[in-house]
């Protein structure tokens, strides 16, 4: 074999073998309705937590996201499997023996809607017994909050949106409803349909919030990601310590 062909299969080698030293694509799925952390718009992944995954992934050398939103129960149904990891994710012990976390991407402000007329002292989970409380479908807010639900303290009425959630409030077929994040996602919901924004004085947030809930990515254990995590983990501190993660933040709330 002479050098200029020596040459020419050594380059289709490196040709064929480029596509794996190029960028892999990772499926991320998250709820499609939670304004404005995490929803779909005109069909695009939206919201906080994407702008904050979208700067780190620029970070990233050898991979790329790709955004695949849904009802949060289907989210979680596909990432429980294996099939994508989630965004947007809440830590408890039990997620822990399936999932693999990165840092906290995200505090997420948990309130406590009501109607007006019907507040009621709140300080925290135990101030809830008795109540009806809306969530969304495998909803969670950590330990304390599954665990009260477990002894029967409250009841959770679950839903697969926020809309339907206030629109349960409004009706009195619950006591309470939590969402997330913050008066800013309230304002925005109700201001996204019309019957809620005919309401707007018939909800009320208690002064004090349910939870500042940290949000994280996720994979299932079973998919073997976790040096990706580390490697995520390093990126994330790097957009936070240039400020701007926070600038994401600030624009948004």
């Amino acid at each position: 074999m002479g050098r200029l062909t020596t040459i020419a299969v050594l380059l289709a080698a490196l040709l064929a073998a480029a596509p794996a030293a190029h960028a892999s694509d990772i499926l991320i799925v998250g709820n499609e309705a939670k304004i404005p952390k995490i929803y779909k718009e005109d069909g695009q992944a939206k919201g906080i937590l994407i702008e904050i995954a979208r700067a780190v992934d620029r970070e990233l050398k050898d991979h790329a996201f790709t955004y695949q939103l849904f009802p949060w129960a289907r989210a979680y149904s596909m990432a429980e499997q294996g099939k994508a990891g989630i965004i947007g994710l809440s830590m408890t012990a039990q997620r822990l023996e399936t999932f693999d976390y990165s840092d906290v991407m995200y505090w997420d402000e948990v309130i406590v809607v009501v109607k007006t007329g019907k507040e009621f002292p709140f300080a925290g989970i135990a101030d809830l017994r008795g109540k009806v409380v809306g969530i969304g479908r495998r909803g969670t807010f950590g330990g304390e909050f599954d665990q009260a639900v477990k002894t029967g303290l409250f009841t959770v009425e679950e839903d697969d949106g926020d809309v339907p959630r206030l629109k349960k409030l409004l009706a009195g077929r619950i006591d309470c409803a939590l969402i997330s994040p913050g008066p800013y996602a309230l304002n925005r919901i109700v201001s996204g349909d019309r019957d809620l924004l005919m309401a707007r004085e018939a909800f009320v947030a208690l002064p004090q919030p349910l939870a500042r809930d940290p949000n994280y990515l996720g994979f299932a254990k079973s998919m073997h990601m976790r040096d990706f995590l580390d490697e995520f983990n390093a990126a994330l501190r790097r957009c936070r310590q240039s400020g701007e993660i926070q600038r994401i933040v600030d624009s948004r709330q």
